[in-house]
């Protein structure tokens, strides 16, 4: 019972540096958002950076927080549980973006998008239109970048956590190591 209760929590490390990777998802939204190209060639170094900051915050945490030792499943729920509250952060600054900031933005992408599959000669049954007005709401666009930033930490989380793993030494283990260590030498002349 006793090995349960003094586990670390990842909630409170995993929200206190899924802050951080949240600055980092609003960064690039505000960045691509802006219309500038050479701001949107470094959303490409964001995604980076948050890619390398998951591996270093779920690093400290088995390292730091859990002593060197974390299992599988654990390093997949931290990092799945950074990319949460990262997703959220990042989800209320999209949201009030595109509510009070710049409320025409996803009707500017609709129809640029329309534009496009005009040019293109492809034809769009009304219906499929009015639905992709519906979905293209503050609301909606926000929860579904919020699902899909969850989505990646899970992927991610599968890709990192085999990496992640460490298993603890058994103190047997050790001795009968240092036992065949002991065996296996040759005696000083």
């Amino acid at each position: 019972m006793e090995e349960i209760s003094s586990r670390p929590n990842p909630m409170n490390h995993a929200m206190r540096w899924g802050l951080l990777i949240g600055a980092c998802f609003a960064v690039n939204f505000l960045l691509s958002v802006s219309g500038i190209v050479w701001l949107n060639v470094l959303t490409y170094l964001i995604e980076i950076l948050i890619l390398v900051l998951a591996w270093r915050f779920a690093k400290n945490y088995r390292d730091q927080e859990c002593g060197g030792v974390i299992t599988f499943g654990r390093a997949w729920t931290y990092i799945f549980m950074l990319f949460f509250f990262a997703s959220l952060i990042g989800g209320i600054v999209k949201f009030v973006y595109l509510q009070w900031i710049n409320p025409e933005y996803l009707a500017n992408i609709l129809s640029q998008s329309m534009i496009i599959l005009e040019q293109a000669k492809i034809e769009i049954p009304q219906d499929s239109i009015n639905l992709i007005e519906q979905l293209l709401t503050p609301i909606y666009y926000t929860f579904q970048n919020i699902m899909a930033d969850m989505f990646l930490g899970a992927i991610l989380g599968l890709i990192y956590a085999p990496f992640l793993k460490r298993k603890e030494i058994e103190q047997t283990d050790i001795v009968e190591q240092d036992e065949a260590d002991i065996n296996n030498s040759t005696p000083l002349e």
